[in-house]
């Protein structure tokens, strides 16, 4: 017997599956539909593949396309964007968060979102970077870099400056 690859509707069947989010994913989407203009700040520092959620993914990579183009966007524009039900219940959820979130301080919750994102994907390259040190496939000089990088994400991480000669 042969096995086809999925047709579209088995892809937007797949693609509409309800999947359980991240709070600071779902944070990201309320700071999109809201803060629009906050994007640029967001695609320096955010890599869409590093987004645990698919839908999340989607809609953000979507943004960064926009964004790259120069073109606008908001709520609306979004809901239009997506026809898959769950992708437009997670832009609706994230507006309704958003709108009770609205009295909060917009800076904070944004500054400590980027900080978030930014200690995940230095404990990512870090986890990264021990693993290929265990795997020993390192000569000495690359093991001894390694671990430099290693030592500088963690005084990074905790406010350490480097030790300076004198």
């Amino acid at each position: 017997q042969k096995r086809s690859a999925p047709g579209p509707a088995a892809a937007e069947a797949a693609a509409s599956t309800p999947e359980q989010l991240d709070p600071l994913e779902l944070e990201l989407l309320e700071i999109l539909v809201h803060y629009p203009q906050a994007m640029g700040e967001l695609a320096a520092a955010i890599v869409p593949e590093r987004l645990a959620s698919p839908s999340c993914r989607r809609i953000f990579a979507r943004c960064l396309q926009w964004f790259a183009g120069g073109q606008a966007f908001d709520f609306e524009r979004l809901l239009l964007e997506f026809d898959d039900r769950w992708v437009k219940n997670l832009i609706i959820a994230a507006d309704e968060r958003g709108r009770e979130k609205q009295g909060s301080e917009f800076e904070m919750r944004f500054r400590d979102l980027l900080t978030q994102f930014q200690r995940r994907q230095d404990d990512e390259l870090r986890r990264a970077q021990t693993a290929a040190l265990q795997e020993r496939t390192l000569d000495h000089d690359q093991g001894l870099a390694l671990l430099r990088q290693i030592e500088q994400l963690a005084r990074t991480r905790q406010g350490i400056s480097s030790p300076t000669d004198g």
